[in-house]
């Protein structure tokens, strides 16, 4: 039957260090290695823990020139059909800095330092500059071009189309800055996500939406139960299970900090440059709620209807709406109606770019600049840290199924298998992985691999009833 086995099944086939003068091992010296991956982070990221009495800082010397090669096998997995994914061989990695260094006894003869790691495409980032224009392009293909000539191979992107076409022009931007200016104006192709992300993984370089990875099915389920027939914490890999040794709440909700940046409601005024005409658009989260996938099914909060002061005050009226049958709702109490929370002003228009006349180009900011603010928004708040031990087939940007116990539960009373916390409990989007790799025995050189994962949800799996009114005296 496939199964894994101990976590210490772990082989380190290659931990080498390349400097001006030689290629040097540093698998005798390793202490710790973390390698981190983030969905909201462009580039991987990672560092390496020594512990040192041959010098190696000042041998060669290590001066932010050298580059690092990893490669580690999991051998402590069997019966899988995607037997690549068993190495974990990150690209290429750069050495930024000397961090943490001191001796580690009472006199100067070995010492503890750690290496901090930054991926390839990073580096190649900060050498650069992107200033160029481009004329009716899919943002995607923007992207594209832009990764290709200045990041690394094209090959590796995986990219979604997007159904926004742009005119515009890079302004001397890193790369990088040039990606990420560029995808906040990304709007699907099929489907209503202005939530695109870039990212690097251990796997490749990805562009995509969240509304499109919210479309895939959890492929491990990771359980808090406590078990104790379980000594290396590892539980049925074949069957997708594993257990949660550690479990951190990071954040569940901030009410304020949400209606401040237009999670629930918020209005934009755009200001025709030329033609001097000002225009207002009420967006209204709730009803954006319904158009896109989501790690759950029912908003995190309900459009109670808000009692207090300011919810009797009509709204602010900027300007007339784009349509004039459709003017913004200034007196509905509902929480997604309170859109002077957030109010956000934009220029715009009609021939930006033009090189004649007769161009037209418009930025449609009315259609992305508030909806991906309250998208993105939506991923600060059920957010979980989990610990538990390596999966070598998990990524950012997979899903997991994530069962809590409820407290009321116990293990005397047999129920804490089949009683979860119904709002905790559910689908999350794994936003950010440390691989965390340690040394065990150093006489035998054996490593184990644990992990340390975030996990964030955007909805429930159970309906908010509205808020009932206080009836005051």
């Amino acid at each position: 039957m496939p199964k894994q086995h101990n976590v210490s099944d772990i082989r380190v086939d290659d931990l080498s260090i390349r400097t001006a003068n030689a290629a040097f091992d540093l698998k005798p010296f390793l202490i710790e290695m973390n390698i981190e991956e983030n969905i909201f982070k462009t580039s991987l990221t990672g560092s390496i823990v020594l512990s040192d009495s041959y010098n190696i800082p000042e041998k060669f010397p290590i001066v932010g020139e050298e580059t690092v090669n990893i490669n580690i096998s999991l051998s402590g997995i069997d019966g899988r059909d995607d037997d690549l994914h068993l190495n974990i061989n990150p690209p290429r990695m750069h050495v930024n800095a000397i961090t943490g260094r001191y001796f580690s006894g009472k006199t100067p003869k070995a010492q503890i330092f750690t290496l901090e790691l930054v991926s390839e495409q990073y580096m190649s980032n900060i050498h650069s500059k992107v200033s160029k224009s481009y004329n009716n392009t899919y943002i995607s293909n923007i992207v594209a071009d832009i990764y290709s000539k200045y990041l690394g191979n094209p090959n590796k992107l995986l990219i979604e189309p997007t159904d926004s076409i742009e005119s515009c022009i890079v302004p001397n931007l890193h790369p990088l800055e040039a990606i990420k200016w560029i995808t906040q104006r990304a709007v699907q192709d099929s489907g209503a996500g202005v939530n695109y992300l870039f990212f690097e993984t251990l796997s490749g370089v990805f562009f995509t939406s969240i509304n499109r990875l919210a479309e895939k099915e959890p492929q491990f389920t990771y359980k808090y139960i406590p078990r104790t027939g379980d000594s290396h914490g590892v539980e049925a890999l074949s069957s997708g299970d594993f257990r949660i040794k550690n479990l951190y709440f990071m954040s569940q909700f901030d009410k304020a900090s949400n209606s401040i940046n237009g999670l629930y409601a918020s209005k934009l005024i755009t200001h025709d440059i030329v033609r001097k005409k000002i225009t207002q658009h009420d967006f209204n989260g709730y009803n954006d709620f319904v158009s896109l996938n989501h790690f759950g099914t029912f908003p995190v909060i309900a459009s109670s209807e808000m009692e207090i002061k300011s919810a009797d005050l009509p709204r602010v009226t900027y300007a007339p709406p784009e349509d004039d049958n459709n003017f913004p709702v200034t007196t509905e109490k509902d929480l997604s109606y309170m859109t002077d929370s957030c109010v956000e002003f934009y220029p715009k228009h009609k021939q930006l770019y033009a090189r004649n006349t007769g161009d037209e180009y418009d930025n449609k900011v009315e259609t992305w600049k508030l909806q991906r603010t309250s998208q993105i928004k939506s991923f600060d708040n059920i957010t979980l840290i989990i610990e538990s031990s390596g999966n070598p087939f998990l990524r950012v940007g997979h899903t997991v199924n994530i069962e809590l116990p409820s407290p009321e539960s116990t293990d005397s009373d047999k129920s804490s298998d089949d009683v979860y916390d119904k709002h905790l409990s559910g689908i999350y989007l794994v936003t950010s992985i440390k691989h965390v790799f340690q040394q065990i025995e150093a006489k035998d050189q054996k490593i184990g691999y644990t992990m340390k994962v975030e996990v964030v949800k955007d909805a429930l799996e159970d309906v908010i009833q509205n808020r009932t009114a206080i009836k005051e005296d």
